[in-house]
């Protein structure tokens, strides 16, 4: 009975944030389903299945997709050759057993292989959390195996090309259209498709005479491909998952010709491409979902479409061009290089082909300055000579209406010095997984920002939905003559309780001074949190040192009283989510302060003993100079 409640009130907030066209979409997807679900129930076919490849012009081209440039990991392929298939930070041993692709690598269980939208798989369902188990079932790692095999020519190769068949046909076999959780996700089915027809593709020379293989292939490109034109995610749930589908659906479009809805898949996956350019990446390059990894996750799906449709002499849209160029002039911002990317936002550790395939990394550098991107909301000061990165992050909750992937951090600070990380992002968790653990690491108490009376900036509606969502901004950013490099920002996300926080920020050279001024007339709890990277040396009097390679870092706070928390469990507080999934212990200041406002925190940061020293008293006459010169209200601190 409590499942069903849960789900009606599920369904409730989810219909609270539709509109009327988006209504009639819901109600025909909801159709479409159930004339799945009868199909499944007479045991008929829900799908065309092709007896024969005669026609399909796929296998009889030499490179019938593009080739991208790769850097592949020699002990990753090993590790592959063996039958070991990384799963995070896990690993499945390979069996062409029926249950192997539906075993949940979390919890020891295994997922039901009946008709996917039976299947209950949100929070409290029995089985565990069904993103993990997608991951083996993306078939990526045979993608690596196939980059690998058409690289090399040798016996080694052979059995690469082995273990792509025997794996192939088992997915086949054991998940047929439309059995299974891998069905559940358009964006899985998309993922999938692009990822086989890369593989196979590569070896096209080598199956051009397979007509198991070509078959088994048109059958799962013609049944991912009707399965995604039917429930595209659109109106209050486009995001990512949106842009997948649409890279799915113009892969089988365009490489797959012969088939009867091939220009409908083309044309629907292209105007997809187009018209969500700019209402996914700002013009600034940023993400509007507001979530790191999610950005690059987009910006490789557009630059497989560029490539692809370059790869049939097809012209390539200037949307989606530019897309690209200004997506990757923001990583370059940050210095995004591989596994350098700052855990902001949601992240799956998903990739559209492969970590190896090198398609938007950049080898350049950032310069020695401070830049500003207005749209997405993020400040980054980077001095490279001392090897100093701070980012400051005054961007908005997400994407509307739901904010999906965004986390409550307006106004949250992060701080690498001498390549290591000092104040950081914890991550994610997961998705589908424990719900307090959920709740945490989208929370503003996970952050490294203000927490007033224990409530977030915003208000979490379920796993994937935030109401009430905050505006940020940064009010002033200024450089004066003596390198003294000042920003004030604030966010809203509190008027409701009669609280606006205002953050000040003051760099010169290796120092760091952080004010934290809460506006207000009443009593209310405060607390400034700093998730740490690395583990403290020495804590006392409010002062708190530890060593970044070689170079002490000491942080000295003031406006509450310091704690050190690390994992606790209830409640849920102070861990890190490197790799979704997973959850490790974390060091985590609190400061914390019950008083009436207004009221201020300090957190003054120096690096190896920095000879320049800030005035604190002159930092704070400055900012609060500043809070009333650019705002009607001013407060007497």
């Amino acid at each position: 009975m409590m499942k069903i409640v849960n789900k009606l009130i599920w369904i409730a907030k989810r219909i609270s944030v539709m509109s009327s066209r988006e209504l009639i979409h819901r109600f025909e997807e909801q159709l479409y389903l159930f004339y799945l679900q009868a199909v499944d129930l007479l045991h008929f076919t829900p799908c065309k299945q092709f007896s024969d490849t005669q026609g399909f012009s796929f296998f009889a081209k030499a490179d019938p997709v593009p080739l991208l440039k790769w850097q592949l990991d020699k002990e990753y392929v090993k590790q592959l050759l063996s039958g070991k298939i990384p799963v995070y930070d896990s690993e499945l041993q390979w069996s062409n057993s029926d249950n192997f692709w539906n075993y949940a690598p979390d919890t020891g269980k295994i997922w039901p292989t009946k008709f996917f939208a039976s299947i209950p798989y949100r929070q409290n369902n029995p089985y565990g959390d069904c993103r993990i188990a997608w991951e083996a079932s993306r078939l990526q790692h045979l993608l690596a195996l196939a980059v690998f095999a058409k690289d090399n020519k040798d016996e080694i190769s052979a059995k690469a090309i082995e273990q792509i068949e025997a794996q192939f046909f088992s997915w086949i076999k054991h998940n047929p259209p439309y059995k299974g959780i891998h069905y559940i996700a358009s964006m899985e089915c998309a993922l999938r498709l692009i990822c086989c027809c890369h593989i196979f593709g590569y070896l096209s020379e080598h199956f051009k005479e397979n007509q198991k293989i070509q078959l088994a292939l048109v059958n799962l490109i013609s049944s991912h491909a009707n399965l995604i034109e039917n429930r595209l995610s659109l109106f209050s749930s486009t995001g990512n998952h949106t842009i997948a589908e649409a890279i799915g659906l113009l892969y089988a479009g365009l490489l797959f010709p012969e088939f009867t809805a091939a220009n409908k898949w083309q044309q629907i996956g292209l105007s997809l491409l187009e018209e969500q350019a700019d209402a996914q990446i700002f013009q600034d390059g940023g993400s509007k979902e507001q979530a790191f990894h999610y950005l690059l996750l987009v910006l490789d799906i557009y630059a497989l479409a560029a490539e692809l449709l370059k790869h049939k002499k097809l012209t390539i849209p200037n949307s989606i061009s530019s897309a690209v160029d200004r997506g990757r002039e923001f990583l370059d911002k940050f210095n995004l290089t591989g596994n350098n990317i700052p855990s902001i936002g949601d992240s799956d550790n998903g990739y559209a082909l492969s970590k190896f395939m090198s398609i938007n990394w950049s080898e350049k550098l950032p310069e020695s300055d401070i830049a500003t991107l207005n749209e997405s909301g993020y400040t980054i000061y980077n001095d490279i000579k001392n090897n100093f990165r701070l980012i400051l992050d005054h961007g908005p909750l997400g994407m509307a209406p739901s904010f999906g992937h965004g986390h409550a951090d307006a106004l949250s600070v992060l701080l690498d010095v001498s390549q290591q990380n000092i104040l950081i992002d914890p991550g994610t968790g997961s998705y589908l997984g424990d719900l307090e653990m959920r709740r945490y690491f989208r929370s503003t108490a996970a952050h490294n920002t203000v927490v007033v009376d224990g409530l977030d900036q915003a208000q979490q509606k379920t796993p994937f939905m935030w109401s009430s969502p905050y505006q940020a901004e940064l009010v002033h950013s200024s450089t004066d003559n003596n390198c003294v490099i000042r920003l004030l920002a604030k966010h809203n996300g509190y008027n409701h309780i009669g609280v606006t926080h205002y953050r000040g920020i003051t760099i010169l050279n290796n120092q760091v001074l952080i004010m934290d001024f809460l506006q207000g007339n009443s009593t209310h709890h405060l607390q400034i949190n700093w998730n740490l990277g690395t583990e403290p040396k020495t804590i006392s009097d409010g002062t708190v040192v530890f060593d970044a390679h070689e170079t002490e870092v000491k942080m000295e706070f003031s406006g509450g009283e310091l704690i050190l928390n690390k994992g606790v469990k209830t409640p849920f507080n102070a861990w890190l989510s490197n790799v979704y999934g997973e959850h490790s212990p974390c060091p985590k200041i609190s400061i914390s302060k019950s008083c009436e406002l207004p009221h201020c925190f300090t957190t003054l940061i120096s690096v190896d003993n920095s000879a320049s020293h800030l005035s604190v008293e002159c930092e704070m006459a400055t900012l609060k100079e500043l809070i009333a010169n650019n705002h009607r209200e001013y407060f007497d601190l």
